[in-house]
């Protein structure tokens, strides 16, 4: 079962990215998703890194609120598209 993000679980760390949700980055004053591709979907994934950015600048939006759903839409819809990679391979 997937845990769901909320915005509890999103604290701030030492380092340049949000802990409990580390897909969640600061790069160049904007939050970007970034993750690599699972090993199950390396197959019809050739990237090794994905880094999107959410569009949402960090001096807008510091605590990551509006940054943290963006991600969790652009992450699902990255888990839906490898998902159905994988059912077409088969």
């Amino acid at each position: 079962m997937e845990r769901e993000l909320t915005l509890h679980h999103m604290r701030r760390s030492k380092s340049r990215r949000v802990a409990s949700w580390h897909y969640l980055h600061r790069r160049h004053g904007i939050w970007y998703i970034v993750r690599r591709v699972p090993k199950r979907y390396q197959p019809y994934d050739t990237r090794k890194i994905i880094m999107l950015s959410t569009g949402i600048h960090v001096i807008d939006d510091p605590m990551a609120r509006h940054a943290g759903s963006i991600a969790a839409a652009i992450n699902a819809v990255l888990e839906a598209n490898w998902i159905a990679a994988s059912t077409r391979a088969r």
